[in-house]
């Protein structure tokens, strides 16, 4: 996804409006299950997974992301950083 449609559009600007009410990781989950392939939401549960102690699945995620947003220098420094 490069750019979201219209409808993906409005239902991440409500997501983020809802932000303030929820979690950082009910938020990555919604934009993920908005659209699977959103690579920042999958970066936002990696590093919340390496806060909570749990690096492998950390890790899983963020080459996920790494996968979905090849591009992207976001990605490849979480990465990094997970693997320091």
């Amino acid at each position: 996804m490069i750019y979201p449609d219209k409808e993906r559009s409005r239902e991440f600007a409500r997501v983020f409006q809802e932000a303030k009410d929820l979690t950082t990781i009910e938020t990555a989950q919604r934009l993920i299950q908005i659209e699977p392939t959103f690579a920042p939401g999958y970066i936002s549960l990696a590093l919340f997974r390496a806060d909570a102690g749990d690096p492998e699945e950390a890790e899983s995620l963020a080459w996920k992301a790494l996968a979905l947003w090849p591009c992207s220098y976001y990605t490849y420094h979480t990465v990094a950083s997970l693997r320091i």
